[in-house]
């Protein structure tokens, strides 16, 4: 039997570019495929990546979105995640994953306390960034420490205790989902620059993305008891 491993699967220069090679070939050689990044391309890259082996260590390189759903050990992707539009979010009750994250937050998200699963913290730390964002502008999320008193200017910006153990809980929770992992490093940066002012438009989207990615993970994963130790302190 002979099949294609697939690996470095990306986009540049307008178009999807991966590298791979024959199982049955050694010493393993590797030749680049290219097509136009086209929704026709998309949809035949998703066709044949279902029916072959690709490497998960090079999923920090794949194309956002794409649509696959499975790694070959059978670990679940982020590539199915719908994506929220632009304009679009669940501030306005219209995310992509709208009707599946009300229905999750009312059966796994208590009204006050921690929840008693993994995916009902997850559901309920990203929901506190996004919150404070939006209806704080990240007033909670960020500490300054000044170092001039006389200086209302003079300060480092951190981001503060609680909320950076909600970033940590959805970094350590999700490892393999390599596009949250970058949105969360984005929304660290976010609340280290946006303290109190106008919410642009780019960032309301990076914590929406956020979200999506949040909830297909819920939906694609087997639920947990919380572990007690790694629940998010109110």
């Amino acid at each position: 039997m002979s099949y294609q491993i697939i690996k470095n699967l990306r986009t540049e220069d307008g178009k999807i570019k991966c590298e791979m090679c024959s199982n049955n070939v050694s010493p393993k050689s590797y030749t680049t495929w290219e097509r136009e990044d086209t929704d026709e391309t998309r949809d035949m890259v998703r066709g044949f990546l279902r029916d072959r082996v690709w490497q998960p260590q090079h999923a920090n390189a794949f194309i956002q979105g794409l649509g696959v759903y499975r790694y070959f050990d059978g670990t679940p992707t982020p590539w199915g995640v719908k994506r929220t539009a632009k304009g679009c979010g669940y501030w306005q009750e219209n995310g992509a994953y709208q009707k599946e994250y009300d229905e999750l937050w009312t059966k796994l998200v208590p009204g006050i306390g921690d929840a008693e699963t993994t995916n009902g913290e997850l559901l309920r730390t990203s929901a506190k960034l996004y919150h404070d964002y939006f209806n704080n502008g990240n007033m909670n999320a960020q500490d300054r420490e000044y170092y001039d008193e006389d200086d209302e200017d003079a300060y480092e910006t951190r981001v503060s205790e609680y909320y950076q153990q909600c970033l940590n809980f959805l970094r350590n929770t999700c490892k393999q989902d390599y596009e949250l992992q970058g949105l969360l490093q984005r929304v660290e940066e976010i609340i280290l620059e946006c303290c109190g002012g106008k919410n642009d438009p780019d960032d309301e989207h990076t914590y929406d993305l956020m979200v999506d990615h949040v909830i297909y993970w819920v939906l694609t994963h087997d639920d947990t008891p919380a572990n007690p130790f790694a629940k998010i302190k109110h």
